[in-house]
């Protein structure tokens, strides 16, 4: 506590495909395709965890 946030959690209305193309200029890793959860690398030291809202129910 007291220190810098480096990882933040993050859920919006969009799967896997669409947060990867959104954030194309970024580094994205596909971390759970079950909940729909993307990993964001952004400056190399600040991780934004993306999931599809209520898991991947658009497939």
């Amino acid at each position: 506590m007291g220190g810098e946030a480096h990882d933040w959690d993050i859920t919006i209305q969009a799967i896997p495909e669409e947060i990867s193309q959104t954030f194309k200029k970024f580094k994205v890793i596909l971390m759970d395709r079950k909940f729909g959860t993307v990993i964001v690398v952004i400056m190399n030291y600040v991780n934004y965890k993306v999931s599809t809202f209520g898991g991947n129910n658009k497939e």
